[in-house]
């Protein structure tokens, strides 16, 4: 794996002064992780941020096949490899000067990445079928097909997070899905993968509509008390950023009943197994902040943390439960200036080695204009769009890439005592979780009592077929 070292120069805006770095990375805790000291946290001296090149160069520094990608959500599968999903990538041939040309790439819906080490390339094996990888085609060279297949009326999916849970004694994953079609957000939806061999993953198939459309839950997941949590964001017309609300499952199973956490019009909140409405939505945000969204959730001794991104930077808010509402806002890194579209942060417990906070973010370059000379000899301005600017230029590939952070010292923000790595809430709650019931054919219909149909694949039906098997109220009719 050829190292490249992108480091973005900005002020951390942390006071008027930067700091002296106080964390030795000489430490045993971090052999083998190398890190670039970028300042401290706003108003927290002993909170300081690191980029993390080591990540940096084994996902952004490629030059063949999957070669950057939309968020980075990660899952611990039960070898103790980690499964990376992506939205859309991109896949084909970077140049040396590192070049990415259309010609030679194209871009899927989603990606998929198993992390079996921290050594090298080969420890990273892509999930996705290559179109070709013969030199003598480069229209198919090592350009990506989905890891996720469309459906058959054309819907494409991006992954948001996924978890692990058991199922009839083994393990599998489920990834909740975005579904769209023409373009637009149709579906919430779950993949599911069964796991062979501690990290082979097979589908087993995808369950559609387990939730409403209009918000994207799952875009966090956190396993606590039985339930798996799952945050989202709905778009705030106008104004920019989301409400960022939350939902949570019967079980970790992420077919099961959920539950809507909602906010009456006198304030009162409440779990409610009804569909919110756009208004009880907007009125059930469990963020702080001018613009929030991108939501990422942890646990640490005792008390629940939601990090958001809003206005240029990364903030951290704490409640003493994992639905909040979250408060005590403190502003964990402000985001370089050529980063300010940030987007998709995302939370890996299990990359954190002696309680510092590890923490990836997508960024789509910004804007730029350049001048070029016209026949008048007048200055003709150029304006060239960022997604245009992932493409073409020099350098062109290190742009719309995943970018990674290490927070040590963090706990100082709230004084409260390092006790040690994050908890993957995932794999706790895996390990602890006895074996399940072996599923009806739809078990989250079986849950369903509101008269909803659903077929034995688990798809929901507007009416009672005419003739065979179906499910309503939890309840197998025959026809």
């Amino acid at each position: 794996m050829k190292t490249r070292y992108i480091i973005a120069a900005a002020c951390l805006m942390t006071g008027s002064t930067a700091s002296a770095q106080k964390t030795d990375l000489r430490l045993e805790a971090l052999k083998g992780i190398e890190l670039d000291y970028q300042g401290t946290s706003s108003g927290a001296a002993n909170s300081e941020v690191f980029n993390d090149l080591t990540y940096w160069n084994f996902f952004a520094v490629r030059y063949r096949g999957w070669n950057g990608g939309n968020g980075a959500t990660s899952t611990t599968l039960p070898d103790g490899a980690t499964l990376w999903t992506f939205a859309d990538s991109y896949f084909g041939l970077i140049s040396e000067n590192r070049e990415r040309k259309r010609k030679l790439n194209n871009t899927t819906y989603n990606a998929g990445i198993v992390q079996t080490g921290e050594d090298t390339e080969d420890d990273f094996l892509t999930l996705n079928a290559y179109q070709g990888t013969s030199l003598a085609d480069l229209d198919t060279y090592y350009k990506g097909l989905d890891w996720i297949p469309a459906a058959e009326d054309g819907t494409v999916y991006r992954p948001e997070d996924a978890t692990l849970i058991k199922y009839d004694g083994e393990p599998l994953v489920q990834v909740l899905l975005s579904g769209y079609l023409n373009g637009e957000r149709t579906e919430t939806s779950v993949a599911e993968y069964t796991v062979t061999n501690g990290h082979e993953l097979q589908l087993k198939g995808i369950r559609r509509k387990v939730s409403l459309a209009n918000v994207n839950y799952g875009r966090a997941i956190l396993e606590d008390d039985g339930h798996a949590y799952l945050y989202g964001e709905l778009p705030r017309a106008n104004i920019g950023g989301c409400y960022i609300v939350v939902a949570r499952t019967s079980s970790t199973d992420l077919t099961s009943r959920w539950e809507y956490y909602v906010k009456d019009a006198d304030g009162n909140w409440s779990w409610q197994r009804t569909t919110p409405t756009e208004d009880e939505l907007k009125r059930s945000n469990i963020a702080s902040g001018v613009r929030p969204s991108s939501p990422a959730v942890f646990t640490y001794g005792g008390k629940y943390y939601l990090c958001t991104i809003d206005t240029g930077a990364i903030w951290i808010t704490t409640s003493t439960n994992p639905y909040g509402p979250f408060s005590g806002r403190r502003r964990l890194y402000a985001v370089p200036e050529e980063q300010q579209d940030a987007t998709l942060l995302a939370i890996h417990p299990q990359l954190s080695r002696m309680g510092e906070l590890p923490l990836s973010y997508c960024m789509q370059p910004v804007d730029i204009t350049y001048y070029r000379r016209a026949n008048t000899g007048k200055a003709l301005p150029i304006v060239v769009k960022g997604p245009d600017r992932n493409y073409y230029d020099w350098e062109s590939a290190d742009l719309n890439q995943v970018h990674f952070l290490r927070v040590i010292g963090w706990q100082s923000i709230y004084n409260i005592e390092n006790v040690g790595p994050l908890p993957d809430s995932n794999k706790e709650s895996y390990l602890a979780t006895g074996i399940h019931e072996l599923r009806q054919a739809s078990d989250a219909a079986a849950r369903d009592a509101s008269g909803t149909l659903y077929d034995l694949q688990g798809r929901r039906i507007s009416n009672e077929p005419e003739r065979g098997i179906f499910i309503r109220d939890g309840k197998k009719i025959m026809k």
